[in-house]
């Protein structure tokens, strides 16, 4: 997916720089390239995602597949074409562009600590979440004498 929508952020800046446009993507732009790069993954591609981290189907012999989705083909063409603009790329492959960020983490390291202050609740939510007890409910006829009363105010 991720090497889907990194092709279309290249087809975009390609086409703004053949018509001398600066490259703009807002958040409507940026969502419907993500939803494109979605619907183009394909069901074995996700398969072999569970498969990798550990999620098999009783009698799955198929190996784990450790290729990604073919990133050359059409992107080695629109990439040599975004070459051909002085500056517009650095000499890089478009597979390098694809996998600048595999080495960024992604998230943390959770301690046992972390785990387990997500799951045991501390005082002061504990304290929140308790029902406030406002005592015995009014009777049919103390609510009708409050509102006689209140009405006799008003």
């Amino acid at each position: 997916m991720k090497a889907g929508y990194r092709k279309r952020l290249v087809e975009r800046l390609l086409q703004n720089l053949r018509l001398g446009r600066k490259l703009r993507i807002d958040l409507l732009g940026a969502t419907s390239m993500l939803s494109r790069s979605w619907a183009d993954v394909k069901k074995e591609t996700i398969q072999n995602c569970f498969r990798y981290a550990g999620f098999r189907m009783p009698g799955d012999d198929t190996p784990n597949s450790d290729s990604t989705e073919d990133t050359a083909g059409v992107s080695a063409e629109v990439w040599n074409k975004l070459a051909e603009f002085p500056g517009a790329i650095d000499g890089s492959t478009f597979d390098e562009f694809v996998s600048a960020d595999d080495d960024v983490p992604i998230m943390g390291q959770l301690q046992d600590e972390d785990y387990i202050a997500d799951v045991v609740p501390t005082t002061s939510q504990s304290d929140s979440n308790m029902e406030i007890d406002d005592g015995p409910l009014p009777t049919s006829s103390e609510v009708i004498s409050a509102l006689a009363l209140s009405g006799a105010i008003a």
